[in-house]
């Protein structure tokens, strides 16, 4: 790590006070996420935390794009749950360490900004991309069969809001330019020519941070996720017969019916049991054959109304 050469990221101070990070990983056409470059990002935090610049800017001079993401080679050294661990807490640790810095921090993007590298944007105050149409946001991680690891699925949602940052990590579909700054994933489009410009004006004149709406913000609160996840009633969809557009209703069922209550009689020709016949069986309401086959003939018995 001694050797500038070998080194991934180069740090310059410009006049202004200005930190510029630039990723340039050796020996790729695309700059990826490895654990060297983490570690030695986290010792570039640790420089400018003890001489802190007026504001930092990370960028790639990789002509591809910003960050492909995380290094998916070493995802190979993963043997056991441990080692997994270690390596996401790592990147979390750096990331999260990015995002605490007490001066104000842009993701100065072009091309790609996926799964890690995203991430990494994500951890800046600030994003400003060039808004063209290789621009590409995503969280593709779901396509491997594994999630944003690097704090990615926490501020996705504070940024984006529930319903975009859920839609990205569960498809994997990334977002293009306008789209991406509808969502907030990006503050300000600009040409290829203006970007460091553009990064310059966030530092040098920072605004409020973008959040998602308040709609969205509710959406992700402990009480909306208790009601989300609440029991519902059980309803029947059946379309409704007057309907010409299709739609579906909610139809509740009817409560039962009373049965409709048979007349008194008594039997003919009148029987010893008359009395008891007219005040028991033969108010009975039942519908069975054998009952009104005994009705008609006049031989009504318990028996025949079991």
């Amino acid at each position: 790590m001694n050797d500038a050469s070998a080194r991934s990221w180069k740090l310059e101070r410009d006049a202004e006070g200005i930190a510029w990070l630039t990723l340039d990983k050796p020996g790729t056409s695309a700059n990826v996420l490895s654990a060297g470059v983490l570690t030695e990002l986290d010792e570039v935090l640790g420089a400018l935390e003890q001489d802190r610049p007026r504001g930092a800017v990370l960028l790639s001079a990789k002509k591809s794009g910003f960050v492909a993401g995380a290094d998916i080679k070493e995802f190979t050294g993963v043997r056991d749950e441990a080692s997994g661990y270690q390596l996401i807490h790592r990147g979390q640790q750096v990331l999260n360490r990015l995002a605490a810095v007490p001066f104000p921090t842009v993701a100065a993007i072009h091309g790609f900004a996926l799964g890690g590298g995203l991430e990494l944007a994500l951890a800046c105050r600030y994003r400003v991309a060039v808004g063209d149409e290789r621009l590409s946001l995503g969280l593709p991680e779901v396509l491997l069969g594994i999630h944003p690891g690097f704090g990615g699925t926490v501020r996705a949602v504070q940024v984006a809001g529930v319903r975009t940052a859920m839609e990205m990590m569960l498809t994997g579909k990334p977002l293009r330019a306008e789209k991406a700054r509808a969502a907030g994933l990006i503050d300000r489009l600009v040409a290829e020519s203006e970007l460091r410009n553009a990064a310059r004006e966030l530092v040098l004149q920072p605004p409020a941070p973008h959040r998602a709406a308040l709609t969205e913000r509710l959406l992700s609160t402990r009480s909306s996720r208790r009601w989300q996840s609440a029991p519902r009633a059980r309803t029947t969809l059946l379309p409704t017969p007057s309907s010409t557009c299709g739609r579906a209703t909610v139809r509740m069922a009817a409560p039962p019916s009373r049965p409709r209550r048979v007349p008194s009689r008594t039997c003919s020709p009148p029987r010893p049991h008359a009395i008891s016949c007219a005040s028991s069986c033969c108010r009975m309401r039942s519908r069975a054959p054998a009952a009104r086959a005994a009705l008609t003939s006049g031989t009504c018995t318990s028996s025949a109304l079991a």
